[in-house]
């Protein structure tokens, strides 16, 4: 029974934090919070160990990175530090495998990782598929980028 409840738990944390390209691009996924004294959403974008990332660690890269864009604060080394961990997960997927992964998220959190590479690294050619998804996928105006126009 415990084991049930606990697997019904993890099914539905799981449900809320998966997106898929068929999920409504108006309704936009609840960021994880930024907890003090807890781990920094930018240092939530390394990965753990070197080599390739498995599916989980992968998303959690994204969303975490699409949940710093939903403060609306400008930073400096934080969003340096993401875009610096976009990148290197980037090459050490390549591009297919990005690209493919990158895919599975909503509409919302690629816009996020395509602000966070910034609008040239974005559609770098060394990495076409990648670019073409980027180049085809809606624009989220989220919290971070308002912050940037403000300013």
């Amino acid at each position: 029974m415990r084991r049930a409840a606990i697997l019904l738990i993890a099914a539905a944390l799981h449900a809320a934090c998966a997106s898929s390209p068929s999920a409504s691009s108006s309704a936009l996924p609840e960021p994880y919070p930024e907890v003090e004294g807890g781990p920094s959403l930018h240092g939530q974008t390394y990965m753990k160990n070197p080599g390739i990332p498995d599916a989980a660690e992968i998303h959690h890269i994204f969303f975490a990175a699409y949940s710093r864009s939903r403060i609306k604060m400008r930073g400096g080394e934080d969003l340096e530090t993401i875009a610096l961990n976009l990148a290197e997960l980037r090459t050490r997927l390549g591009d297919e495998a990005f690209a493919a992964a990158l895919t599975k998220e909503h509409p919302a959190v690629v816009s996020a990782v395509a602000s966070h590479f910034g609008r040239e690294e974005a559609r770098n050619p060394a990495f076409p598929l990648t670019a073409k998804l980027i180049a085809d996928s809606p624009h989220y105006d989220l919290e971070l980028n308002q912050a940037e126009r403000e300013s």
